[in-house]
């Protein structure tokens, strides 16, 4: 018996409706963890039902900053699993959660850089900038770790900021002169990512 409760359940299989009428007659339930530390926000959250996700930020919002005994918050979960549309949820009413680190110092930024995940990362760009600088246990970043896994949207050109990398091929490690390949269309000169824009400029001379 992992002590989940009626709301937990119909937050794990969900069940809206059930949910809606828990929240209304016992709010208080919402609140109740399982033996595992598990909430309701927890389990809408890793299963990507909105619709109970919802309900909970209207009842009970404050779930969304409680770990669970993995030590991972409502965000990580729905970051990791690329539940963009229940993060989108929690980053109206709790973004804060989005700085909050979890397992192996883990934060939903890295963990939906880690997976790949472009929608969930944009939506935390919006809401939580400064999360992509935290770094994990081992001293990652979402942004190494994007750069790694080829991740649109998620970095950006380092000589015109503005400018992204697009997610069609691999970096170019140049030392001592540019070069291209049909392979992709990043370059990168030293430790400089620069963006399809910029290389149009490099390559008409005007760098």
């Amino acid at each position: 018996d992992e002590g989940r409760t009626p709301a937990s359940c119909a937050a794990y299989w969900g069940q809206a409706d059930c949910l809606e009428i828990i929240a209304d007659t016992d709010p208080d339930s919402l609140c109740t963890l399982d033996n595992n530390g598990g909430s309701p926000a927890i389990f809408a959250a890793l299963k990507g039902n909105t619709d109970c996700l919802k309900i909970i930020a209207r009842a009970a919002p404050n779930l969304f900053i409680i770990k669970d005994k993995n030590n991972n918050t409502p965000a990580i979960y729905a970051a990791e699993r690329g539940h963009s549309e229940c993060l989108r949820v929690i980053a109206e009413v709790a973004p804060n959660s989005f700085d909050i680190q979890g397992s192996d110092g883990n934060t939903p930024a890295f963990m939906a850089a880690r997976s790949g995940h472009k929608e969930c990362i944009e939506i935390i760009e919006e809401v939580a900038p400064n999360s992509f600088d935290i770094e994990n246990g081992n001293g990652h970043s979402p942004p190494n770790l994007a750069k790694y896994n080829d991740i649109a949207n998620m970095v950006k050109c380092d000589r015109c900021s503005g400018g992204i990398i697009e997610n069609s091929g691999y970096a170019f490690y140049c030392t001592s002169s540019f070069e291209f390949s049909d392979s992709g269309n990043k370059l990168e000169i030293g430790n400089m990512l620069i963006c399809d824009d910029c290389t149009n400029e490099i390559m008409t001379g005007e760098f």
